[in-house]
Formats: C-alpha cells, structure tokens, sequence
C-alpha cells in the first residue's frame, strides 16, 4: 500500500548524494519511462565495454517480523560478505559468505559454474543482491512492447536540506496498481536514483560515486516499515587481469535455474499453487508478506513486509506457509524466486 517517506528522510539521503554526485548537465527526460531506462544504464555496472571491477561488499542483515517463536524463525541474520571480479559480459566471478551458506558463481567464456554449500539462496543475499545488481529490474527498465502498461507518473517536489539553509529538488516516477500497491523510484534532477520502493519494500542508495561512466552508492540499505532489513558498506576498485583459474572452478556447468542473484518475472515460469486457502480469519485491511519459493516449490523465510496491522497477521503467514507450488523454472529448469503475497480486504486479486 501507499507509504509515504517522510521529509526528513528524503534530505539527509539526497544531501548525503550530492557530496559525491557531480551534475553531468545531461537534460531531463520529458517522458516516465526514460528515467528508468536512464537510471538502469547508469547504475548498471555489467554492461559491454564497461570499465572492469572489483567489488567487495560487507552488509548486516537483521531479523523481520516472522510471527514465530524464537526457536522456529527462518530468516538467517547477522554478518555477511560479497566479492566480486568482473572484466567483460563473459569473465566474472561472484562469491558470497553469510553464515553457515558459501557460494561461488564464475563464467570462464567458456561455461558458467556455481558451487554452493546449500541450494537455498537465503532471502537477505536475494535482496542484497537485487540493491546491487538491479536497482531498476530490466522488466520496468525496458518492458516488453506487448506486455502490461505500467502506466507511470512523474511529480516534482523539494525539500529543505537537512542542514535547513537550502532546498533541494527531487523527481518521483509513481505508480498504484489496480489494488493499491504503491512503486515509485526517486531521483535528483540530473537522475541520479535514490529510492525505490517496491510493494513496501524500500531500497536506499546513499553516497554515491562515479565509476567510469556509472554510479555506485558506497551505501546500501533495504528497509520494510522503517526496519531496516539489510546495511551494506561497498567498496569498488579498478580490476586487475587475474588468472585465467579465478573465472574457472570444478565440475559440470550450471543448470539455468541455479544461479546466484534474484530471478525476475519476464526470465522464468512463475511458481503456481494448488492451495486454495479461502479463510485468513482477523487478517488486517491489507498485509504484504515477502517469502522465498524455494527450487522444491516450498515458501521459506516468510516475513511482514507490509500491513494495516502486523499483529493481526499470523493466522495469515501460517497459511502462506502451508502453501505448496510447482517451482519457477527457466528453460524447465527450476530456480528459487522471491515473491510477495498479499491480503486486501475487500478481496483483491493480484
């Protein structure tokens, strides 16, 4: 549902941007969707001919609302870290620690490859990655021509700079689906992103720097009614040439729905459930829960994203958590998929 971000909020983070942001000049798109398309070419960082990296990223991720007792929670918290190596489209590496879970994903050219000490990619490490890898998705981005309208909105707005001798400008790309759910991304005028917020889950990216011909925020976090999800700390370097051993590692390439970084919509058959729960009982008027479908096509980490009324939501997690589906698959391949559920009352369908 519609949430908005309080003032306060909105100018520490773009003050924090302007220190390391320098206006390029470029014109503001007259249309919604060049924003988007625009933040995506600047942000992305694995594009042809960009300059290569080295990122290191340590991030902290903290407990959500579960509903559960102590000793049944799922979500997995605390310190965790993120390395990456990229030179081209076809020489990368990616490994990530956090906790008891280790993975490494690498493509030599010749075959990507992942090993990793579970096959269940915990919810955090999704949501990290999805801050890091896709701040706009390709399918908002660049939608396909014959799929849904999104029907953008575009609202100017300033407020004081934090430090209240000035104010700043800032662009809101908005839309409401036809229940109610609020998506917005948030930019300086010269469109360099802030803030997305996505079915009440809210991205930041603070202290931003140029990198070639990008723009990599030194700080990360994710939060979900004001609870901060996941902190993140990131450093980026010049990449040197590696051996040729680092893009490689043992055993058969990777299947297409093993992967380490968040499946989208537009790239996957979507999971499908034969649960046909009807009853959520003293649910609240509206609640937005996010949980992991897993490659087994069971919900995992399920956790409040959004609600009227988190207390009144537990009868309604425990029914998400009984669901059972048909996994996501890519090339009939199954993935893991982090999804939201919701619950509108009246009835909603979406």
């Amino acid at each position: 549902m519609k949430r908005q971000f309080s003032l306060l909020t909105i100018s520490i983070l773009l003050s924090a941007s302007l220190l390391h942001a320098k206006d390029k000049g470029l014109e503001e798109p007259t249309e919604e969707q060049k924003w988007l398309q625009r933040a995506d070419e600047q942000t992305n960082l694995r594009t042809p001919g960009a300059k290569p990296f080295q990122l290191l990223v340590k991030f902290h991720a903290y407990p959500g609302i579960e509903l559960l007792p102590d000793n049944k929670r799922q979500i997995i918290t605390g310190d965790g870290t993120y390395k990456e190596t990229w030179l081209d489209l076809h020489r990368w590496r990616r490994e990530v620690t956090f906790g008891d879970y280790h993975a490494v994903e690498t493509d030599s050219g010749v075959a990507r490859k992942m090993q990793a000490s579970s096959d269940y990619e915990p919810v955090r490490i999704l949501m990290l990655l999805e801050a890091l890898l896709f701040p706009v998705p390709k399918d908002v981005a660049w939608p396909f021509p014959k799929g849904p309208q999104l029907n953008w909105k575009m609202k100017r707005s300033s407020v004081p700079s934090a430090d209240q001798t000035h104010t700043i400008d800032f662009v809101t790309i908005e839309r409401i689906n036809e229940c109610g759910y609020y998506y917005s991304y948030i930019f300086l005028p010269n469109g360099l992103l802030l803030q997305r917020y996505d079915e009440g889950l809210a991205f930041h990216w603070q202290d931003q720097m140029h990198y070639g011909d990008k723009v990599v925020a030194r700080h990360i976090s994710i939060q979900a009614g004001g609870r901060d999800l996941i902190t993140a700390e990131v450093i980026i370097e010049p990449a040197s040439v590696p051996s040729a051993e680092l893009f490689d590692q043992p055993g058969n390439p990777a299947e297409p729905g093993m992967t380490l970084r968040p499946i989208h919509r537009g790239e996957a058959r979507l999971p499908e459930s034969d649960s046909r729960e009807t009853g959520f009982g003293d649910n609240p008027s509206y609640l937005t829960d996010g949980e992991v479908i897993t490659r087994q096509g069971v919900p995992r980490e399920l956790e409040v994203i959004d609600a009227s009324d988190p207390s009144k939501a537990k009868l309604s997690l425990y029914l998400f958590r009984r669901f059972r589906y048909r996994p996501a698959t890519i090339d009939n391949s199954p993935c893991e998929m982090f999804m939201y559920m919701e619950v509108i009352t009246p009835f909603c369908q979406h």
